[in-house]
């Protein structure tokens, strides 16, 4: 017999939904699955359905960076992974949380153990229980509901403890996928940091049950080799840019070009865009501006 009930889940998954008050980012997924275009991304999602099947130890296992310039389609990309974690992970779970420039409670590292805590509870059924379990402990309840514990002492208490004890009375823990997107997005390095040490934190308890998809505009810096994260980045996006190129110049001008002129302007196009959907926008909008107005050449 299980030693938790499922019957039961409802009633946890509530109390903690009240009590840890997760970041709920179901807006932002949908404005962002909206602003995918059909067929691409396609060279992207079978390169981290490869890094899935890595085994454990591999140079690459442990984290996955896409990093481009605003515009370049990160966040899609993330959202897209989380969209179709049913089709791509096969035993994995998934979490995540994004950083957004705009949103400061995105900011702060304590927000993010709190939401991949609550994330984690709600796929994890004996997780849940353990942690709802805990939280019996007048000490632990203080500490995660009144948020006294220091940062540290929270990553032990809702995550590597609980995790442990799932994976003492299981004998077995699914891997997790750690989604962490727009880390340029935090203002305070000291606190960008932080959320690497959470995945740290992890990574020292679970070698080979923890991993981290992480986007960024630089690379991730000197935070990611200090954490020697193993890392294996996204390449070019140019086919990506060229087919929404093409269908877009298609619709404006394809009753207007020959096939040789479309594809040179596609071309110039994508090459002017240097790697960015943001970019790309603004051309295509600038050149069904001019058609609107008779002044193209």
């Amino acid at each position: 017999d299980k030693w938790w009930m499922k019957e039961d889940m409802p009633f946890i998954m509530f109390a903690l939904r009240e009590k840890l008050r997760p970041v709920n980012f179901g807006k932002d997924l949908s404005q962002l699955q909206a602003g995918f275009f059909e067929n691409t991304l396609g060279s992207s999602l079978k390169q981290f359905s490869d890094w899935l099947t890595l085994p454990p130890g591999a140079s690459t296992f442990t984290t996955f960076l896409v990093s481009g310039p605003a515009g370049y389609g990160k966040s899609v990309l993330a959202a897209q992974i989380i969209k179709n974690a049913d089709k791509l992970l096969q035993q994995q779970k998934i979490c995540y949380f994004f950083c957004k420039h705009n949103q400061k409670e995105t900011h702060n590292p304590i927000n993010a153990i709190y939401t991949l805590c609550y994330q984690l509870c709600e796929q994890i059924n004996p997780l849940a229980a353990v942690f709802f379990s805990g939280l019996q402990s007048y000490e632990k309840r203080s500490a995660v509901y009144e948020r006294s514990a220091s940062f540290e002492e929270l990553i032990k208490i809702m995550l590597v403890d609980p995790l442990s004890e799932v994976l003492e009375y299981e004998k077995e823990l699914p891997q997790v996928i750690v989604v962490l997107d727009g880390l340029e997005n935090i203002p305070n390095i000291r606190d960008a940091e932080k959320f690497l040490s959470i995945i740290s934190s992890l990574l020292s308890v679970f070698p080979e049950k923890v991993r981290l998809f992480l986007t960024t505009e630089n690379n991730g810096g000197k935070m990611t080799k200090r954490l020697k994260l193993g890392i294996k980045q996204k390449p070019s996006n140019a086919a990506d840019l060229k087919l929404v190129a093409k269908h877009d110049i298609d619709r404006i001008l394809g009753s207007i070009l020959k096939k040789k002129e479309m594809t040179q302007l596609v071309d110039t196009i994508v090459q002017k865009a240097n790697g960015t959907y943001l970019t790309l926008e603004l051309i295509i909008a600038e050149v069904e501006d001019r058609i609107n107005f008779d002044k193209i050449s």
